[in-house]
């Protein structure tokens, strides 16, 4: 798996868009994973967690409710993927706050290498190279707007 930030490889688009043939991979793979959303919020959080143990200091709720609020915001990233406008400042606002959990930056990191482990154990062989590349590059895209400081 490849671990290199999307900087070294090639940015994703400033403009936050994808082509029309990532926007259908990012949406047919995530109904897959959504389809079992319960299971991939706990395999997230527990990968999460044996990566950096001290993480779980930051959650001051139950890993159900958090679970829900990853998948929301995951499905509303993959649903506004294409519309920079509307999708990059929800994700500084969210960034903001995630500042005020006490993420850092190193955190984003940790959080998208369990997203793509957790997305390759839900889809099994249906996380193809191309998949795992587009998710890499939409995670990466979401990671830099939640770091914008704006």
């Amino acid at each position: 798996m490849d671990k290199r930030p999307i900087t070294q490889q090639g940015e994703a688009p400033h403009n936050g868009l994808f082509s029309a043939e990532k926007v259908n991979l990012l949406r047919s793979t995530f109904a897959r994973i959504d389809a079992q959303a319960e299971i991939a919020g706990l395999v997230f959080y527990q990968k999460l967690f044996t990566l950096e143990p001290g993480l779980q200091a930051l959650f001051q709720t139950s890993i159900d409710l958090q679970t829900r609020k990853l998948m929301d915001s995951l499905r509303y990233i993959v649903a506004t993927i294409e519309n920079p406008t509307v999708l990059a400042p929800a994700l500084e606002a969210m960034g903001r706050r995630h500042v005020t959990y006490g993420v850092r930056k190193p955190h984003f990191e940790l959080v998208i290498r369990a997203l793509l482990e957790t997305f390759q154990q839900i889809l099994g062989d249906g996380f193809s190279p191309d998949i795992h590349e587009v998710w890499r590059e939409a995670l990466y895209f979401v990671a830099k707007s939640m770091k914008n400081p704006r």
